[in-house]
């Protein structure tokens, strides 16, 4: 979400939900070369290397998802937004 701000006095601010023109580039290209099959129905497998890299990079940086556990839980609640099973 993106806030849009009263820029001409005394309209309301409002909450806007942004793309990302380049990830949604990114993701497309993915799909393409994936011949546009859908996408599982689970969250494939991540990487066994991903925890240590994880807990690495969030110290290094502000993040309200410290853990990996935590951070594999929302990426998973993410995945069965964008993609629910029927």
């Amino acid at each position: 979400m993106l806030a849009v701000p009263d820029s001409l006095g005394g309209i309301p601010g409002v909450e806007a939900e942004a793309v990302n023109i380049h990830r949604h580039a990114a993701v497309r290209a993915v799909w393409l070369e994936r011949d546009d099959a859908d996408p599982p129905g689970d969250l494939p497998p991540l990487p066994k290397s991903w925890p240590d890299r994880y807990r690495r990079l969030a110290a290094g940086h502000a993040t309200d998802i410290p853990s990996y556990r935590a951070a594999v839980g929302q990426v998973t609640q993410l995945w069965l937004t964008m993609f629910p099973r029927e």
